[in-house]
């Protein structure tokens, strides 16, 4: 995760060491509200309102879960 040249994250700290590691784009799911953005995300780093693609919401949206470029064309609009 550490090397990949995109990384999508979302907003729990699993991928958060990762994501401040990356020297590449980084893709991040907004914070809740309550707590503020982090000062450390670098120039690469784009904080995003990502709704998350559970299977039912990708099936209505035509999305095939199995189709790789698709979920991650999605998750960059998204």
């Amino acid at each position: 995760m550490v090397w990949a040249p995109l990384l999508i994250k979302d907003a729990s700290s699993f991928g958060l060491w990762a994501g401040m590691a990356n020297s590449g784009r980084v893709l991040s799911a907004h914070l809740p509200p309550s707590v503020s953005a982090p000062t450390f995300a670098e120039a690469g780093w784009e904080w995003r309102p990502a709704t998350v693609l559970y299977p039912q919401k990708a099936h209505e949206l035509g999305i095939n879960t199995s189709d790789t470029e698709a979920v991650i064309r999605w998750l960059q609009e998204h």
